[in-house]
């Protein structure tokens, strides 16, 4: 009976876990939820098992498999914030842009002449 629960719990905690690499928050580029990439990239379990067979040695200079696909993971984030900020500055551009100021004060000149 214990077992069915178990399975509840880990489907009722895969449904509650995020499909994206941040924390929630209000701020304007979220920080990447370290936790949640480490599960998903096993980085404890894949340590352990190459820390067990001395991988990468000591005297290492260059980074290794692991070390690289956690660049590569923080890099492909920081890509698509920077996609996401080109893309809100174009969209704010162009509602910036059909503002029109110039006209809106215009038509506040007119409507001043207008009333006196």
């Amino acid at each position: 009976m214990g077992s069915k629960f178990e399975k509840l719990n880990r489907l009722r905690e895969s449904l509650r876990e995020s499909n994206h690499d941040f924390r929630a928050s209000t701020q304007l580029f979220n920080s990447l939820d370290v936790a949640k990439i480490d599960r998903d990239m096993d980085l404890a379990g894949r340590g352990k098992e190459r820390g067990e067979a001395n991988q990468p040695p000591k005297n290492a200079k260059n980074l290794d498999d692991v070390e690289h696909a956690i660049i590569e993971r923080v890099e492909d984030e920081k890509k698509a914030s920077y996609h996401t900020l080109e893309d809100s500055l174009q969209l704010l551009g162009g509602r910036l842009a059909g503002l029109d100021f110039e006209e809106q004060f215009g038509l506040i000149r007119q409507a001043n002449a207008a009333s006196v």
